[in-house]
């Protein structure tokens, strides 16, 4: 957010996390009971798959858009 000065790029990247974590999804080091112990590349991969939805959602990758990047 604060390096590239890029909020809206920084709020995604939280609202994918945020729904990781909301799927009872988590690394050894935050296990809490209930949960499942995923590794840190199934974590990377779940948060990558929630950054692509919503990618799909709101179409931000079309061409021509200023931001315009391949994720994967």
């Amino acid at each position: 957010q604060y390096t590239f000065n890029d909020t809206e790029s920084a709020l995604r990247i939280e609202n994918a996390v945020e729904a990781a974590l909301n799927q009872k999804l988590r690394t050894a080091d935050i296990f809490e009971k209930g949960t499942e112990i995923i590794t840190t590349s199934e974590m990377g991969d779940a948060i990558v798959r929630e950054l692509t939805a919503e990618v799909s959602e709101v179409g931000c990758l079309n061409q021509g858009h200023p931001n315009n990047t391949r994720l994967g």
